[in-house]
């Protein structure tokens, strides 16, 4: 049977039809760049041997149906840059294969599920900016320490940054920026040695900047402008590496 299916950059309309899910042998599913409207069917629960599945930039309605959590062999899941909305079903990150999720340019609101820690430890890209998630950052996320990519920008995440972000060793991009983060930065991200971008501007952050930030030597991009820091700038230390290039 059919295993893989490619649809992508075409004008395809309607909507996806329920009927994919007698595909059983499909492994790789491709809708990206389309013109695809409607709700995502229960029935792609039945793929159980997906690998892969891509219907990003459509103009897809509704939630997630949480039979996606029935993908326990899919190790990409991307639906950024949809009309999709709701909270996310905690079942979708149950996939022991999982190491990308791109959810990011929805409308997404609650809270991420703690269930995401769920994933493969050997996690690559988490992208959930420019949504609606109003919940904490779950600490859950520093168990990926191969991740190179966490997107939580343009949200409105409340408290504080979790120290267990500093877990994530392989981060080379960390975006917090634009949501209602609270309480002083962990000095733990300064164990993020590989990041590139840290991005923390516009966000109600307090204390001063940790020294420690400049443990990250191949830092390009440090913004932590519009939050509620105080204390001297930190010309002396390993911070000042950074700032003689950084703007803050």
């Amino acid at each position: 049977g059919l295993k893989y299916l490619g649809l992508w950059y075409n004008a395809f309309t309607g909507k996806i039809p329920s009927s994919i899910g007698l595909m059983k042998n499909l492994e790789h599913l491709y809708f990206d760049y389309n013109i695809l409207s409607g709700t995502l069917p229960s029935e792609l629960g039945q793929l159980s041997k997906i690998d892969l599945f891509d219907a990003e930039h459509n103009f897809l309605t509704g939630s997630i149906p949480s039979e996606l959590g029935l993908l326990q062999s899919v190790r990409a899941i991307s639906l950024n840059n949809n009309d999709l909305t709701g909270s996310i079903p905690s079942s979708i990150f149950g996939g022991e294969s999982l190491i990308r999720v791109w959810l990011q340019y929805n409308s997404f609101t609650g809270s991420v599920p703690s269930e995401i820690g769920l994933m493969s430890a050997a996690t690559e890209s988490i992208q959930l900016q420019h949504n609606s998630f109003t919940s904490t950052i779950p600490s859950e996320l520093g168990k990926f320490s191969t991740a190179v990519d966490l997107w939580l920008g343009y949200n409105s995440f409340t408290g504080q940054i979790p120290s267990e972000i500093g877990m994530m060793k392989s981060l080379v991009i960390t975006d917090f920026r634009f949501n209602q983060l609270t309480g002083t930065i962990p000095t733990e991200l300064g164990l993020t040695k590989n990041n590139l971008f840290l991005l923390l501007d516009v966000n109600n952050l307090t204390g001063t900047l940790p020294s420690e930030l400049g443990l990250m030597k191949n830092m390009t991009y440090l913004l932590t402008h519009r939050n509620d820091l105080t204390g001297t700038v930190p010309f002396n230390g390993p911070i000042c590496n950074l700032l003689y290039d950084h703007k803050l």
